[in-house]
């Protein structure tokens, strides 16, 4: 440089006071440009993070109103100053991969905060007692009372138990560690999918954001469940599928193996993922044969190499191995997959066929909706502000219109791997009315978390296209450039993605989900103390895998920490008639081996007919309980009162035989 004395052959070195050591001033090095805003979006991360904590504590105090205000204002603290890093072109590669880990760590914080020691839904309850059992037993498949599937896919739980014997912490307590590692996991094969096929880190990077703001990651796949452990595997199977289709020769090898074990792994752990999985991989080897010849000539101008030869026959193989594993486990273990999968997409076609034709039952007509059918109110007692009823409705519509702005700008030449994901992409879109019907919307919500893997990486290419226009100087950095106008359209483009993020909260949660608070029987996340109290007492002075009749939200609970069983039975027969109930009730119940009976006071002001197990008819009346009808438990002779709470009775049902010689002694007396 101009002024600066070098003497040949020595090299100016340079000490901590920024001399050098032959006595001639340097400039001191300069912190890469990327540090700074790193940095500072720390600063702001962190307190969005607080603001997230402080809307968790105001909603546990019951105050609805600002539970909301501190909520998004911290999410978008949050994801706002993760988008401004994602589309940005000068992080480093080490600065990358911090992001990807931040963005993976940010998907799981809200139901992190939400309550990390205690399972909460209903799904994470079963799968809870499900590792409870292996841990106590040490067999598998042994039955499961909440979740029935989850004794015939052992894989998360067969992972989680040694882990929680060789650490001596509590199951969710590893859940919790398990389920973070698993976002980061999701998160960053998004990356690699994503970087794979468009080769360029920053789509990569925009792509694992997107992903990290879809409607399943951060509630659905936060519990502790099998999708959870499924979806990082799936995700892995394709990254490294399609990154096999980049090397030459045999250095592919390694990867096409790591996939298909991972298949294996997969087949073992969740039905519809894996046949998910199937379906893509086998649609992204149809589309390698069909395209072969045009995408090797087209990929002289595209930033992949060649293709291999082989790359579609080993494609096509490794998704027929996978696909022959899965039917494999299903008739080995004899899994009535079918019918237990099949009824959510078929109710919700026949809601929709009658909301076509007319014949649809009246809204609000009465009764259980999933009897009856028919179209859904959207958003009804939800307990969401309308913000988030507006972003849900315009998510969709805003995602399809990145989608196509990326068919227009990157869909010349056609590629396989992109019409593989194109195809996921498709798969969102053409389930969305599903989401209307009573029955279908299960499925859809399921669903999401695959069809946003091909989503996200459709969309990525077109957000940053959109950005580098939108926002100046992100195509040139040195661009001469009008700081507030960059300021202020860079606040708008992350809204934006706040926008979609709320969106899909707001698509697939309700408030009881999002927010802890007081008690409420319908919802599926307020577990409360006094619940896990009595089913701690159960487990301890009663044991495990006993039969319990009790309403749903009680038996969950129970069945997390004791594996209780439910009764084949239709309990609202003998909880709601306020007179004893009739012999063949009676009867009834001794020959489906109840052996408890948990009666939750409740049930006379806080009640709902979607409580009750099983598909009976007559339905379940849709009314609170009378008082009566929960006094009468304590003068039914068959019954014995063992353990109260505030508002839980536990009654023991007495053998059959004492109660038979229990009514011939009285008869004998009168």
């Amino acid at each position: 440089a101009p002024g600066t004395l070098v003497v040949p052959g020595q090299a100016p070195r340079r000490d901590v006071s920024g001399r050098s050591s032959i006595g001639v001033s340097v400039p001191p090095q300069q912190p890469p440009a990327w540090r700074v805003p790193f940095v500072l979006s720390g600063v702001v991360i962190a307190a969005g993070c607080l603001c997230v904590l402080e809307a968790y504590r105001d909603a546990s105090a019951g105050d609805t109103q600002s539970q909301f205000i501190w909520f998004w204002t911290g999410m978008a603290l949050l994801w706002g100053s993760l988008a401004l890093l994602a589309f940005s072109r000068q992080l480093a590669a080490r600065a990358r991969s911090a992001l990807l880990v931040v963005l993976g760590l940010a998907a799981y914080l809200p139901a992190f905060i939400r309550d990390p020691s205690t399972p909460l839904f209903y799904d994470e309850d079963g799968h809870c007692a499900q590792t409870a059992t292996i841990l106590r037993t040490g067999r598998l498949f042994l039955p499961n009372g909440l979740v029935p599937m989850a004794s015939k896919y052992p894989a998360l739980h067969t992972l989680t138990a040694p882990l929680v014997f060789l650490s001596d912490a509590s199951i969710i307590r590893v859940a919790t560690v398990l389920l973070a590692i698993l976002h980061v996991l999701s998160v960053a094969g998004i990356y690699v999918i994503a970087k794979t096929v468009y080769g360029s880190p920053r789509v990569g990077t925009v792509a694992a954001l997107l992903y990290a703001i879809s409607p399943s990651i951060s509630f659905f796949d936060s519990q502790y469940a099998y999708e959870s452990l499924a979806i990082p595997l799936a995700i892995w199977v394709l990254a490294l599928l399609f990154h096999a289709g980049t090397l030459p020769g045999r250095r592919a090898i390694p990867f096409y193996g790591m996939s298909l074990l991972l298949g294996f792994c997969l087949a073992v752990t969740h039905h519809f993922t894996t046949y998910a999985t199937v379906a893509l991989v086998l649609l992204y080897a149809t589309c390698l044969g069909v395209l072969g010849k045009r995408a090797k000539s087209a990929r002289r101008h595209s930033v992949w190499p060649a293709p291999r030869r082989y790359h579609g026959t080993a494609t096509l193989a490794i998704g027929a191995a996978i696909g022959l594993a899965a039917v494999v486990w299903v008739l080995a273990l004899k899994i009535p997959i079918w019918g237990y999968l099949a009824p959510f997409p078929e109710q919700g076609l026949h809601e929709i066929a009658q909301i076509l034709l007319g014949t649809a039952p009246p809204r609000g007509s009465g009764g259980i909706v999933a009897a009856g059918g028919g179209a859904r109110h959207l958003f009804q007692n939800s307990g969401l502000p309308l913000s988030e009823h507006y972003a849900a409705y315009l998510a969709p519509p805003l995602l399809l219109l990145v989608a196509l702005v990326t068919v227009v700008r990157h869909g010349r030449p056609i590629r396989s791997e992109w019409l593989a994901l194109g195809g996921l992409t498709l798969l969102y879109f053409a389930t969305l009315p599903l989401d209307i019907t009573s029955e279908g919307q299960a499925a859809v919500h399921r669903s999401w978390a695959m069809s946003w893997i091909g989503l996200s990486c459709v969309a990525a290419p077109g957000l940053v296209w959109i950005s580098e226009r939108a926002i100046p100087g992100m195509r040139r950095v040195h661009a001469p450039h009008n700081v507030r106008r960059r300021a202020g359209q860079a606040s708008l483009f992350a809204l934006a993605v706040v926008v979609l993020q709320m969106g899909s909260y707001g698509a697939n949660v309700n408030a009881n989900d999002m927010f802890p608070g007081p008690f409420v029987m319908e919802a599926d996340g307020r577990t409360t103390p006094e619940q896990v109290s009595m089913a701690e007492w159960f487990a301890r002075h009663e044991g495990y895998g006993r039969v319990v009749l009790a309403d749903q939200r009680n038996f969950e609970v129970l069945a997390a920490y004791s594996d209780a069983l439910p009764a084949s039975f239709p309990a609202w027969e003998l909880y709601f008639p306020t007179s004893p109930p009739s012999a063949a009730v009676v009867t009834q119940l001794y020959k489906d081996g109840v052996q408890f009976v948990l009666v939750d006071r409740r049930l006379a002001t806080d009640y709902s007919a979607f409580l009750w197990f099983g598909d009976f008819q007559p339905s379940p009346p849709s009314d609170p309980l009378p008082l009566a009808s929960i006094a009468k438990f304590a003068d039914l002779s068959y019954l014995r009162d063992i353990h109260q709470t505030q508002n839980l009775i536990l009654y023991q049902v007495k053998p059959k035989d004492a109660t038979a010689n229990l009514s011939l002694s009285r008869l004998r007396s009168t």
